[in-house]
């Protein structure tokens, strides 16, 4: 597991390619940063291959997903 983190248009629109084309077998989960974390990883987020379990139990509850 690593961490990319992306702050421009322009660096997600270099590097969303790349991943595409190098990631070989593994999944990728895409997801923005705000400040709902749960909402982040779940709802907003976006697989690259083979979907995988996520453990949200780490995350806080907003009073929007509650």
């Amino acid at each position: 597991m690593f961490e990319v983190n992306i702050f421009t248009p322009e660096q997600f629109g270099a590097f969303i390619p790349w991943l595409v084309i190098n990631r070989g077998p593994l999944s990728a989960l895409i997801h923005p940063n705000t400040d709902d974390e749960l909402r982040d990883h779940t709802q907003r987020a976006t697989w690259m291959g083979q979907p995988l379990p996520v453990s949200t139990k780490m995350f806080k509850k907003t009073a929007e997903t509650l």
